[in-house]
């Protein structure tokens, strides 16, 4: 009965508006029986639970009524909210703490027909059960073109459920509504909306092509004729028109539909009608498959200190191996040999990644291959020996690259394994790198060690030249990178090649189904060098790295060597080992290689731009030293692993051409929509799944809905409508079907018609 004599409420004060009176404050005063409280005489502030709107005292919803308020704000009360006025954004909370337990934040629990439910133990719900406002008491989006929604929603983790969303609202004889229609209509680009699931909702389009009326509450419409009528509306589940999608962040849906009998609506997104900044269906498939697009990485960063973490995390007994396989979508292999060694006593144990391991470069939180891994590290059997398997990856005490770090010379590899040996402090002001410059070894002048003068005795005659001299495309996004890696910490991590050289003799087999490179799985067999770093890269760049030299032997090390991959499908075909990088003269985008049997790449040879040989064997000036390189390459599929039959150095940082205008090191999120999808926050491991467009311009029933089944791994679309629909996949680890049957789950657009 409350709800009714709140709809009653709303009707008087609707005809009180068409009959060209001032809006008043009245029916929110009585909506849910507490007692107004005004700030400025302008916004009553107890509509809710409790809360003044403030960022520390939100508004909060507990109830159906609390939202239905909240619907009624941004749809009735002009100059609620005014677009980009950044004093007038209020705080939406969905929940409270209503019984003072650990359960947390929770809702009232009410039932279908809007009866509150006070059985014990079944009082308080994380659903809100909005099924109460179905038929002609529908809500309609929050938020229009002249009362956007500018404010900050934070759904708290919880669920609504059962929400009924309609496009227009009738009263007398003047319809009201908006153009804009989903679970919001209009959104700012200020807005922030995070943190909740809508379960098993629809919105019903019915009387979208309606006509303009003439009152304070135009109805907003786009693209009119002559006549007045809207000749389109913008519908999404999501939203209906937003600025940026970046407003929106963990916010899922699911079993969602859109319904009803109209003559015009656009859907560009599925989540969205229309998204103004939004990029186009194409340049979101490209990312997707890895292209750079406008600022994201798509190689990828190798940090070791994942490596080892992921080996010291499994920890087998000292003479032990462990093996993790997974069959299937993005699986991959890891046999891990455990040996003694001198490592730090808390580690105390080098792993060897044995022969048959592939382990991407680039997994999702579920532990498995992503869609967007550019390549695998493999593993190797060297002399037939599990002992002897490579790489090895492990964690050294900071002495081990003492040199870069201390005033003490570290020049004895025994003495420094030793555990009488003290242990150093990482100080970043104080690390010291070297690299290879104008035919000499010179030390690296940066923004953060450009004070130091603790150098030891094996480093202080290398001269020092400023990162803007050495001409680094990527050295101080990288440098950053490694200070954020090596801050706090007492050891450093690398992945150690030993003993094996690249060749296309030396093959592993990955199974038919299970690799994924730049956005493809490959259905057939993939093969990969053994004992190497192997990686996809789709365009033109720098590949840049951090390497220690540190080992247990006395021997000069090799740093790394580089090999051109030539593939045919999943088999390679070609491994040819560059020794020289030269400029392109004719296009300064490419590049030309020298090639070990003293052939040569495509293209006219000008400058020379990198020896390989300065990262080869035996040309290591300082032991116990960190050092750093940029090889200019082109776009194309590449191997690092040692040169020859000999010990390699160590890789801390590899930064494979992803990151050279941008600070981040990590792999950026693929596209703006990344943080909507169609599940439930429970079921989600990866994010923007699926993406539809859909218009419709004739008058018909239409119906569209989309369910994901956690069980099948299937997003399923339903249609009633004889209305073509494009399907855009962005991920291929999952089932997809149109009215049940199977599409592709390859990454790209699919337009269907509904027979």
């Amino acid at each position: 009965m409350r709800k009714l004599t709140i709809l009653r409420h709303i009707i008087s004060l609707m005809l009180i508006v068409v009959l060209g009176f001032t809006i008043t404050y009245s029916w929110f005063a009585r909506s849910n029986n507490i007692d107004p409280q005004l700030s400025d005489a302008t916004i009553i502030k107890q509509y809710f639970h409790t809360g003044s709107g403030t960022e520390e005292d939100p508004f909060v919803i507990t109830r159906p009524v609390h939202y239905y308020n909240l619907v009624q704000l941004f749809q009735r009360t002009s100059g609620f909210a005014v677009d980009g006025d950044s004093s007038k954004v209020y705080y939406f909370q969905l929940g409270y703490e209503l019984d003072n337990t650990s359960e947390g934040l929770e809702f009232y629990n009410y039932d279908d027909d809007g009866n509150q439910i006070n059985t014990s133990g079944n009082k308080y719900s994380k659903e809100l059960n909005l099924e109460f406002y179905n038929g002609d008491n529908a809500l309609l989006p929050i938020g229009t073109s002249d009362i956007p929604f500018n404010d900050v929603f934070n759904g708290s983790g919880l669920t609504v459920k059962n929400l009924h969303v309609k496009a227009t609202e009738t009263v007398g004889d003047v319809t009201f509504g908006t153009a804009d229609i989903g679970i919001f209509g209009f959104v700012t680009e200020e807005a922030s909306i995070s943190n909740v699931y809508y379960s098993n909702f629809d919105i019903d389009l019915t009387g979208t092509d309606y006509t303009r009326t003439v009152s304070s509450h135009n109805i907003d419409v786009h693209d009119t004729n002559d006549t007045g009528t809207a000749d389109v509306v913008y519908v999404g589940y999501v939203a209906g028109h937003i600025v940026d999608a970046t407003c929106f962040s963990n916010f899922y849906i699911n079993s969602c539909e859109i319904i009803g009998q109209t003559s015009s609506f656009r859907s560009d997104w599925g989540y969205f009608g229309y998204c103004e900044n939004a990029e186009t269906i194409d340049e979101f498939i490209e990312r997707i498959n890895g292209g750079q697009g406008s600022d994201a990485g798509w190689g990828g960063s190798f940090i070791s200190k994942d490596y080892t973490a992921l080996a010291y995390s499994i920890r087998p007994n000292n003479t032990g191996t462990w093996t993790k396989q997974e069959s299937g979508p993005g699986g991959y292999n890891m046999s891990f040999t455990a040996s003694s060694g001198n490592n730090p006593n808390n580690y105390g144990i080098v792993y060897r990644l044995r022969d048959g391991s592939y382990v991407p470069l680039k997994f999702n939180n579920d532990g498995k291959s992503d869609m967007m891994n550019t390549g695998y590290l493999v593993g190797s059997n060297v002399n037939n020996t599990g002992v002897n398997a490579s790489p090895k990856i492990s964690s050294y005490r900071l002495v081990n690259i003492g040199n870069a770090l201390s005033d003490t010379a570290y020049n004895d590899m025994q003495k420094t394994y030793s555990t009488s040996t003290a242990n150093i402090t990482y100080t970043d002001n104080k690390l010291e790198v070297l690299t290879y410059y104008n035919g000499q070894w010179v030390r690296i002048q940066d923004e953060h060690n450009s004070g130091n003068n603790t150098k030891n005795s094996l480093i202080k005659n290398y001269s020092r030249v400023s990162v803007e001299n050495l001409n680094f495309v990527k050295y101080n996004d990288s440098r950053n990178a490694l200070q954020e890696l090596m801050t706090d910490q007492s050891y450093v991590h690398g992945i150690h090649f030993d003993n094996n050289q690249v060749s296309i003799s030396n093959l592993l087999t990955i199974p038919a189904n299970t690799a994924r490179i730049n956005g493809i799985q490959y259905d057939t067999t993939y093969q990969v060098p053994k004992g190497s770093i192997n990686f996809n890269l789709k365009e033109s760049g720098v590949i840049n790295f951090f390497a220690g030299t540190y080992n247990s032997s006395n021997v000069d090390l090799n740093f790394f060597s580089l090999y051109e991959i030539t593939r045919n499908g999943g088999n390679i075909s070609k491994i040819k080992e560059i020794v020289e990088i030269f400029q392109d003269a004719d296009d300064n985008t490419k590049k030309v290689y020298k090639y070990s049997d003293n052939t040569y790449s495509a293209g006219r040879r000008g400058a020379s731009v990198f020896n390989v040989s300065t990262i080869l064997k035996g040309v290591a000036p300082v032991k116990n030293m960190l050092y750093y390189f940029e090889l200019p390459v082109n776009s194309g599929e590449y191997a690092m692993g040692v040169a020859g039959s000999t010990q390699g150095a160590y890789m801390v940082y590899l930064d494979l051409c992803a990151n050279a205008n941008n600070s981040n090191p990590e792999q950026i999120v693929v596209d703006n929509f990344a943080t909507v999808e169609y599940r439930s926050a429970s079921d989600t491991i990866e994010n923007n799944i699926l993406i539809l467009t859909f218009n419709q311009n004739s008058n018909l029933n239409v119906s569209v809905k989309v369910v994901f089944d956690k069980e099948e791994n299937c997003y399923s679309i339903f249609t009633s409508a004889n209305i073509p629909i494009t399907v855009t996949i962005l991920d291929s680890n999952y089932t997809y079907k149109f009215n049940n049957i199977t599409i592709s789950s390859e990454v790209g657009s699919y337009t269907i018609t509904s027979p």
